[in-house]
């Protein structure tokens, strides 16, 4: 079973944040499902916490490999640092935070 704590302050701290999301399933939503913040696609990282069912793709060009993987491991054994992007498979959402902007990201929702 899945922990909820985890989840319900994720759902929490995007829902204060200006945030875009779409269903991965229907293509409805307003935000688009890839890439974003950087030039070629380009990014620091992502942080997969398999276990809580979300990765967060750090795409804002704020960003930087060495600080993200750092902070994925420093959040504890759950978190894996993954230098490309995240899983698709099982995908059933994306909300983007800050598009555009140099701390955008993309939380990646699974079932």
């Amino acid at each position: 079973m899945k922990s909820t704590a985890g989840i319900h302050s994720l759902i929490a701290l995007v829902a204060t944040l200006a945030v875009a999301c779409s269903d991965e399933g229907s293509g409805t939503g307003t935000a688009p499902v890839g890439g974003g913040g950087r030039s070629g696609g380009e990014f620091a990282g992502s942080c997969d916490n398999a276990p809580a069912g979300f990765c967060n793709e750090f795409t804002g060009s704020g960003y930087t490999a060495a600080k993200t993987q750092s902070d994925c491991e420093a959040l504890g054994a759950n978190i894996q640092y993954l230098p490309g992007r995240c899983p698709t498979d099982g995908r059933v959402g994306t909300c983007v935070v800050y598009a555009g902007k140099a701390s955008e990201s993309y939380y990646r929702y699974y079932a």
